[in-house]
């Protein structure tokens, strides 16, 4: 420094180039504390450098970027005052460097990037680099006196400079200087006044300010509560000392009058501070309208007694008394429901919070304005969010006529599960185990089975036939294979897979062909693979059949279990499903869109509430016949195989009685024909053997041989036929087995009634003495 003193003495002349008064303030920081005597030393010899620029700088907003002392900052100021309103300018000597930024930012975006410079934000005045350098009082003092009207602009960040020494607790000298120099800013609402109170700013400052403006006492202050608060309400919410609440209550008696903020502010602070039931519902009580008032901070009551884990009776009360707050996402982003959950509230109020938001409309279902609160109910396994979704989806008809604003969302169920969250999620996709049941019990008939949307597979008079998707049989093939691995070998012999497979509605043979390994025997993880393979590593294809007739549902289901049926000739009836009364019940309920099919397509027809449960074929040989219209050899493949299950039902002693297209299926995972409906089944029994058994009981006419056929000769006995059928109940049976004409002769089929056992109705008023036993040369016909 010495050196540099002696040369500015023997040559001033070097102060003029160079910038030598920059070049002093961006001298290393280390000799910092020892330049103001080179500083001053510069401008005495050249005054004219504390206006030149550097790097599109002044020597003031230098010092004050590079941390010059305060010394040196004031020197700087005092030399030359103006500075302190002056905005730098870029490196490239431009005077207008935002026009030049809007320029860039118009032009070529390749221009953009090769020009590789930060954005430009607009550059900061003196005060505001000081104020986030945080320079002292006495620095800012000065910079504000210099330029006033810098305590009008807003900072880089967007605030004021007075907010910014508000929250730094700045003297109260500098608070009115700031004040005086923008009287009429405010900020978020707030005049000074507020802004000392709010940021703890010392006694002293807030009575200084106070003094200087009285009338800010009665000032009312908007924040993000939803009332006007005056400085004496912020004192009494901030504890501010005795003193301060004094001087506010003398410059404005009516202020303790004039408290809407007051019943608010005591029940947010008994609900921050965790204070008794008693007290707090005793508030909401007296105070209702405090419950939807928002506090300072922005949060209703609600949402602060869920943060603080208020008791279920408090956050009952608040919800009712302004159940909007269900709505309103909290500070975390949360809603009330999903803190509910959490804490495992109970069914009835996460059943009221949900009711008030749903997401599509009671009447019709199409969607409406809501916040998520569906979502995030059925996101939740909790007991009470499972139970909350229960509850809504009811239908309880009795109910709705008793409660007058009972209802229920049930029917609305295929928009309820397709409602999607800000990622396009569904909400099925997104539901937790319990919510999930449950809406698979309103979505899926028997809660499992997704039936398609169109017209059933198959409809005749007594059984209806429809496509579904088992979502319940989602089949662990590992536990069923060690299941059966009796010796623990890890290998199923043909023995074993014949007892798995038969489980599982699949022919052995479509196992060991599928494996590279012996024929006789197969690994596990062969056999998780032919499954998934064959089956589908998701939900199951699958076709319901819902018979009217017990007895004929009976008679299959007897068939199928006291037979040795192989699934490679007949489709197998699957283990895997729920209970008879299950279905009933549901079919009853018109589960899983059972109503709306009815509607659309079966409204000539009763469903049946009786069902087998099979593996869904691709088409049946009518299809075949007509839309694939197979050439000769074809016909000839088609019809082996179809004596091949033909020849293997006979094989049990077991009579088809119903073979026709309809009846014989193909199976795209082999591409084999099998055949289906056994309802008119009988087991062939020699003539005079035990327990001898008849075709007709179940019949397609078109397909019955001769023998099966009556003519009915007289008019007595067209009478007497009458009335053996007059006393059945399934009234599409009585029109199926009524005489028909032809020729001007009436025929009729020889079938019967059965008794409770299934066994043959048979006398006189039949115009045929014997009936028909049940033989293979039904099914050849």
């Amino acid at each position: 420094v010495e050196v540099v003193l002696l040369l500015i003495n023997v040559y001033p002349e070097a102060a003029r180039v160079d910038n030598a008064l920059h070049l002093a303030i961006q001298w290393k920081r280390s000799k910092r504390d020892n330049l103001l005597s080179v500083v001053k030393a510069l401008l005495d010899v050249y005054p004219e450098g504390v206006t030149e620029r550097y790097d599109g700088r002044l020597p003031l907003a230098s010092s004050l970027q590079m941390g010059g002392t305060d010394d040196e900052v004031l020197a700087l100021l005092a030399a030359y005052p103006q500075a302190a309103g002056d905005k730098q300018v870029d490196s490239s000597g431009s005077d207008n460097p935002d026009a030049e930024s809007e320029t860039l930012q118009k032009g070529d975006p390749l221009l953009l990037l090769l020009n590789n410079k930060p954005a430009k934000v607009a550059p900061p005045l003196p005060l505001h680099y000081a104020i986030m350098e945080m320079r002292s009082q006495k620095v800012l003092k000065a910079l504000l006196d210099a330029y006033p009207d810098a305590a009008k602009e807003k900072m880089n960040d967007g605030r004021l400079p007075i907010e910014v020494c508000a929250k730094n607790k700045a003297s109260e000298d500098l608070m009115l200087a700031l004040y005086k120099a923008d009287p009429k800013s405010r900020v978020e609402g707030l005049m000074p006044l507020g802004m000392v109170l709010t940021n703890g700013s010392s006694d002293d400052v807030v009575l200084a300010v106070l003094q200087a403006y009285p009338e800010a006492a009665s000032a009312t202050f908007s924040t993000k509560c939803d009332v006007f608060i005056l400085p004496l309400h912020i004192a009494h919410e901030d504890e501010c000392s005795d003193k301060v609440k004094k001087a506010l209550r003398d410059a404005y008696p009516g202020a303790d009058e004039e408290n809407p903020f007051e019943n608010t502010l005591r029940l947010h602070k008994l609900l921050e501070d965790t204070e008794p039931d008693e007290d707090v519902l005793e508030l909401i009580k007296n105070y209702p309208d405090a419950v939807g008032k928002r506090g300072r901070d922005g949060r209703r009551p609600l949402h602060i007694a869920l943060m603080h884990k208020a008791s279920q009776d408090v956050t009952s009360e608040l919800f009712y008394a302004y159940p909007q707050a269900a709505k309103e996402r909290m500070e975390d982003g949360r809603l009330p429901i999903q803190l509910c959950a959490e804490r495992n509230m109970s069914k009835d109020l996460m059943l009221a919070l949900l009711k008030y938001d749903m997401p599509v409309s009671i009447e019709d279902g199409t969607p409406v304005e809501h916040s998520g609160s569906w979502i995030a109910c059925v996101s939740s396994n909790t007991e009470g969010a499972t139970g909350a979704v229960r509850q809504i989806l009811y239908k309880d008809e009795v109910m709705r006529l008793v409660i007058k604003d009972f209802f229920y969302f049930c029917d609305h169920i295929n928009a309820l599960a397709d409602v999607r969250d800000a990622e396009d999620r569904t909400a099925l996709s997104l539901a937790a185990n319990g919510p999930r049941a449950v809406i698979y019990e309103y979505l899926y008939l028997c809660g499992r089975y997704k039936l398609s949307d169109g017209p059933p597979e198959h409809r005749t008079a007594t059984s209806v036939i429809l496509r579904a998707q088992d979502y319940g049989d989602q089949s662990d093939y590992d536990a069923i294979f060690e299941e059966v691995d009796d010796n623990g070998n890890g290998k199923l012999d043909r023995k074993e897979l014949k007892a798995i497979t038969i489980k599982i509605g699949l022919d052995p043979d479509l196992f060991l062909k599928g494996s590279k390994e012996s024929d006789e025997s197969i690994s596990k993880e062969t056999f998780v693979g032919i499954c998934k393979q064959l089956l589908g590593d998701g939900p199951r294809e699958v076709v319901i059949k819902l018979m009217k007739n017990k007895d004929h549902w009976k008679r299959e289901r007897r068939a199928r279990e006291e037979n040795n049926l192989s699934p490679k000739y007949v489709v197998s009836a699957l283990s895997n499903v729920p209970s008879e009364d299950v279905i009933a019940k549901a079919v009853e309920r018109g589960e899983g869109g059972l109503t709306t099919i009815v509607t659309k397509y079966l409204n000539d027809i009763t469903l049946g509430k009786y069902a087998f449960v099979m593996d869904a074929a691709g088409r049946n040989l009518h299809q075949m016949f007509y839309q694939e219209q197979p050439k000769i050899d074809a016909m000839r493949e088609i019809l082996r195989q179809v004596f091949e299950a033909v020849k293997h039902l006979h094989g049990q002693k077991l009579m088809h009685g119903d073979i026709k297209m309809l009846n014989i299926v193909r199976f795209s995972l082999d591409n084999r024909l099998r055949l289906i409906d056994l309802d008119a089944s009988a087991r062939i029994v020699p003539p005079g053997g035990e327990d001898e058994t008849f075709a007709g009981v179940k019949f397609s006419s078109a397909i019955l041989p001769p023998e099966m056929i009556e003519k009915i000769e007289t008019e007595v006995q067209l009478e007497e036929f009458n009335k053996y059928w007059e006393s059945e109940d399934d009234e599409d049976l009585k029109k199926k087995v009524a005489p028909k004409l032809y020729k001007k002769a009436r025929y009729v089929v020889k079938s019967f009634r059965t008794d409770e056992e299934g066994k043959p109705i048979v006398d006189k008023r039949l115009p045929y003495e014997e009936l028909v036993r049940a033989s293979e040369s039904i099914d050849l016909w």
